[in-house]
């Protein structure tokens, strides 16, 4: 479990990844600390797309980058191969209770392609937020952190259509993985669009009450 302590340390620039691997949470402290770095190599690209920056282009382009942030605390604590950050996949995946098989290494890049192509044509916000999540983790582009960076792709998009970033609690997490499978498995995206929606209206509200 990641801790409060443990979420504001891993902010600080006097942070390590030797450090973190040194205590009983240090697991929990280099993923949250690769959080904290996707979620500043972001913060660009949600601005570049609401004034006029296709999201297609942007997000090809840079979802990569956040990748790398996203796992650089764990390869230099060596608990994750660096070779993993140069790019997508090259062996299959399987997923654990999961009737969904991932793409080949060839379908795959081309799965990508394709959502960068959609996320070009797409005009509605919320709309491309839900598409662009359930169609990054369709391919399963990475070894580890697909999910993860699937919701920061769907967050870059809500946000840069006026959304505030949502989160999908822990409590959600079963409900989340259901509705990923019924979209991966039966091309069914109702499950996924009312789970944002519900998740959308929580930290929609939440935010009012800490504005108000």
């Amino acid at each position: 479990m990641v801790t409060a302590r443990g979420t504001s340390s891993v902010t600080l620039d006097s942070w390590s990844a030797q450090t973190a691997t040194g205590n009983s949470a240090g697991t929990d402290a280099l993923t949250a600390r690769g959080y904290f770095l996707a979620f500043q190599a972001v913060q660009e690209s949600p601005r570049e797309i609401s004034v006029g920056g296709n999201p297609g282009d942007v997000l090809e382009r840079d979802h990569q980058r956040w990748y790398r942030a996203l796992f650089d605390p764990a390869a230099r604590a060596g608990l994750y191969e660096a070779h993993h950050l140069a790019g997508y996949r090259v062996i299959p995946i399987y997923i654990t209770n999961a009737r969904h098989v991932s793409p080949s290494v060839t379908a795959l890049r081309d799965g990508m392609s394709a959502l960068w192509d959609l996320l070009r044509q797409e005009r509605h916000p919320a709309v491309r937020a839900v598409l662009g999540h359930v169609f990054f983790v369709y391919p399963h582009p990475y070894v580890d952190g697909t999910g993860r960076l699937g919701r920061i792709v769907m967050n870059t998009l809500l946000v840069s259509g006026g959304y505030p970033w949502t989160v999908i609690p822990l409590t959600r997490r079963a409900a989340y993985m259901q509705a990923l499978e019924q979209a991966s498995s039966y091309s069914n995206i109702g499950p996924f669009t009312e789970l944002l929606a519900t998740c959308l209206a929580e930290d929609s509200g939440r935010q009012h009450q800490e504005d108000g």
